[in-house]
């Protein structure tokens, strides 16, 4: 029997106390492992995954170059901090480094906290982040379990160890590569910005033309504030109706958007109770116009239809195969070449904000979830985060592009036109200049934030003042050329966003106002021959209400698809309402994820005519 003082038991403890030569391997490979996930193979990926790489033409160089410099000098500082480390100092860093790797797996891949959806490097639930008791315990239990798990592994398994994290440095490497080649084929996929003689938009000279423009994210709300503070803006509204007893059915365009082309029967819902894949009985809600409005001999164009072919901007060329309208892009090309113009000076500055972005986010994932609050920093990414870059890009890229639709519209057309245009200025809401320029130095006044009851709601109203300045030049535009009475506009969005909307202050839960505000959509509308100050419409409507409105014009339309003729029907139900994933990767195969349903009827700014279904 052993016992204290036997000189096995002692030889037993001295070999379990400390290692019979330094661990150099392994200590090695536990920090290369853990550079490579931390910061090359995750932060890439997490790039590569995004489906708008606009704007990152440049990026791949800076990304390889800083890791080709930083990576070897990290290999030849830990390779000496290894080589003179005595053994015993080695163990204890190699324990640590064992450890770390070990929680930034579990944390990356196996323990994830859904803090919602992520839009603009901002989390939907927020709240999910705050430190809970469960889990501080999961975190204390992963944490000592990593370290047991990294003394055992010193100790016992140093061999097998070392086999298995060559593996994991050769996958981390590998995955690297192909998320690189995963990006780099995405921005070699962008089209070339500038107008290559295709993005003409023609209009007729005597006979009718339909002009629906989606103003992505915008709210009727907003609207009273716009005509008193700019005293020009109800001319150039001329002969509009303002609706602000209006609601969309969705809270997102990729949930929103279809009823816009196709009516109430392309809510979520409603689409979800068809048979066939989603992708497929989306894109029929586009098709609606298109095969009616033919048939009539107008000619249709669709100027960037969003999520058509589950694309951001719409797939033009899967559009077109359908043979009964033209499809181009405006924002991707001359929007986006003015805005490659104006920040060519910022452009290395934005790529370097990229590369910090997707570091912080990887370091996020990786942490302990107690942690996963302090990293996020309410959005700000501890300093890193990239959202006002973002939003200045996406606002630019927009803005130009309204700003560009006299310069590639003519009045040629043969005969009726119909078309439809979308843009998202208001979904990259930001403090603006007089002449809607983005600073970044501007901050809101008291008197702003007294009125808009916070920053955000400030943000979009400059936002969405911006989009109208660019969207009446554009109707100037028509009454330059004599087409502004042969011409029916319908302004509208397929969706609100979370703010404290000024047509929902009944509401005094300033959350609940938020949420609804997703809701509050924007529609006005100028019929043919119309003329006089902008009026305003209490009736209850909503933007699925748009396809009826528009296929009076020509007696209805008929949806093939579904059977049913669509006309305009006042709507005397409730309209419910349908929160999903912004993203179709976020939705199933066949149907849209419904995270949330709501209810409204009759007056949405009455808080009592509003319930959550589920």
């Amino acid at each position: 029997m052993l016992n204290s003082t036997s000189p096995a038991y002692a030889v037993g403890a001295n070999a379990l106390a400390q290692p019979r030569e330094k661990p150099l391997k392994l200590f090695l490979l536990a920090f290369a492992a853990l550079y490579l996930l931390l910061f090359l193979a995750t932060p890439l990926a997490l790039t590569s995954f995004e489906d708008d790489v606009t704007g990152l033409g440049g990026y791949l160089t800076i990304y390889t170059a800083t890791h080709a410099v930083v990576f070897v000098a990290y290999l030849a500082l830990i390779f000496v901090i290894g080589a003179v480390s005595h053994r015993h100092v080695l163990s204890v860093l190699t324990v640590i480094g064992l450890w770390a790797l070990i929680v930034g797996i579990v944390y990356s891949f196996f323990l994830p906290l859904d803090a919602g959806m992520i839009d603009n490097f901002k989390f939907s639930d927020p709240k999910a982040l705050v430190v809970s008791r469960e889990h501080l315990i999961v975190d204390v239990a992963v944490c000592a379990g990593a370290l047991l798990a990294a003394l055992i592994v010193l100790k016992s398994f140093a061999v097998q160890a070392g086999k298995f994290l060559t593996l994991f440095v050769l996958i981390c490497a590998a995955y690297a590569l192909f998320s690189g080649y995963t990006l780099a084929s995405k921005i070699a996929a962008i089209p070339p910005p500038g107008n290559d003689g295709k993005e003409t938009i023609s209009f007729s000279k005597t006979e009718k033309n339909i002009v629906v423009l989606m103003i992505d994210g915008s709210m009727a709300g907003y609207i009273p504030t716009l005509l008193k503070s700019d005293a020009g803006m109800a001319e150039r509204l001329n002969g509009f109706t303002w609706y602000s007893n209006v609601v969309s059915t969705g809270n997102r365009t990729f949930n929103a958007l279809p009823a816009v082309f196709g009516g109430f029967d392309y809510t979520a819902a409603n689409i979800n109770d068809r048979p066939g894949n989603l992708e497929d009985k989306v894109n029929q809600a586009y098709m609606l116009y298109p095969e009616n409005f033919a048939a009539k001999g107008y000619g249709v164009k669709y100027v960037d239809p969003f999520w058509y072919g589950f694309a951001r901007r719409g797939d033009c060329n899967k559009f077109v195969e359908g043979r009964t309208g033209d499809c181009i892009h405006v924002i991707d090309t001359i929007g986006r070449q003015e805005t490659n113009k104006h920040m060519s000076g910022k452009h290395t500055e934005y790529l370097w904000g990229v590369f910090k972005q997707y570091l912080a986010i990887s370091i996020y994932k990786a942490v302990p979830n107690t942690l996963k609050g302090q990293v996020y920093d309410a959005g700000n990414w501890q300093g890193a985060s990239l959202s006002w870059w973002k939003r200045e890009d996406k606002f630019l890229e927009n803005y130009f592009s309204l700003l560009a639709l006299p310069s590639i519209s003519d009045t040629a057309a043969p005969g009726p036109t119909f078309t439809f245009m979308a843009n998202n200025i208001t979904r990259a809401v930001l403090k603006l200049d007089e002449s809607c320029v983005p600073n970044k130095s501007l901050k809101t006044t008291p008197q702003e934030l007294e009125f808009f009851k916070s920053e955000d709601t400030a943000e979009i109203y400059d936002t969405f003042y911006c989009a109208m300045s660019g969207v009446t030049k554009y109707l100037d535009w028509f009454k330059q050329q004599g087409i502004y009475d042969n011409t029916l506009f319908v302004l509208v969005s397929d969706h609100g966003w979370p703010s404290r909307n000024p047509l929902l202050d009944g509401f005094h839960d300033a959350e609940k106002q938020e949420v609804y505000s997703q809701f509050q959509n924007l529609l006005l509308i100028k019929p043919f021959g119309a003329h006089g100050v902008p009026q305003e419409s209490r009736e209850f409507i909503s933007n699925a209400s748009v396809p009826g409105i528009v296929c009076q014009v020509i007696g209805g339309c008929v949806d093939r698809n579904t059977g049913n003729r669509i006309t305009y029907k006042a709507l005397t139900e409730p309209v419910k309402l349908y929160e999903t994933p912004w993203q179709p990767q976020g939705q199933n195969a066949d149907s849209y994820k419904i995270l949330n349903t709501y209810e409204v009827k009759d007056d949405v700014s009455i808080p009592a005519n509003w319930s959550k279904l589920q």
